[in-house]
């Protein structure tokens, strides 16, 4: 009797593991619109791709709370958390960068600062303002826009149009010119005095002697 609730047992955990493998799974991650794919079960693993929020996986295997998955955008086969893998599609987040590989770019606004967002548009709240020849860490884009981290760890959005891949030469600025003074303007009225009355002329028209 045993060995027949044996078999039987083996039998259901066989079935239920085919039924599981091989079965199309989500990623479902929407607030960092990403979800890393490792080379191990652990995060003492290499990062290999990095899958979008709402990406399609094949779900090959789950021994713990990891899930080992098959990524067709990338063609590549690795290890998730599953907290993160969902067999229904989720709901797509309202931006929905494309997440490149690590790179930096230099604000190139000579004439004024440049806006972080908190949204890939002009309607996004202003969260800080940049300074011509800040260096920024890019993350993502959406469209025309690049989703940008500051030195500071403050995350936002800028247009494209003003991020340089050089640093930016910054104009220094050009000194005020030289106010034209009382005494030179005393002497311009009077050039036409000479001796004594020249001196009596220049005095006469300082500021402090009117």
């Amino acid at each position: 009797m045993f060995r027949i609730l044996a078999c039987l047992m083996a039998l259901f955990i066989a079935t239920s593991a085919a039924a599981t493998e091989g079965r199309q799974v989500y990623i479902n991650a929407p607030k960092d619109g990403f979800l890393n794919l490792r080379e191990g079960p652990s995060t003492r693993y290499p990062v290999m791709e990095k899958m979008r929020h709402g990406d399609n996986v094949t779900f090959l295997a789950q021994p713990g709370e990891w899930v080992k998955v098959y990524h067709h955008q990338s063609d590549s086969i690795g290890w998730a958390h599953g907290h993160f893998i969902s067999d229904t599609k989720p709901r797509d987040r309202d931006t929905n960068p494309i997440y490149e590989p690590r790179k930096f770019r230099w604000v190139d606004a000579p004439y004024g600062d440049l806006n972080l967002r908190k949204g890939p548009g002009t309607n996004y709240h202003v969260v800080r303002k940049m300074h011509n020849g800040t260096k920024v860490e890019i993350l993502g884009r959406s469209g025309k826009w690049r989703l940008l981290k500051l030195n500071s760890g403050l995350i936002g959005w800028a247009h494209k149009a003003y991020l340089s891949k050089e640093r930016p030469h910054t104009p220094k600025p050009q000194p005020n010119p030289r106010p034209y003074s009382d005494l030179q303007a005393a002497y311009d009225a009077c050039e036409h005095h000479r001796g004594r009355d020249f001196r009596f002329c220049i005095m006469q028209r300082l500021p402090g002697n009117r």
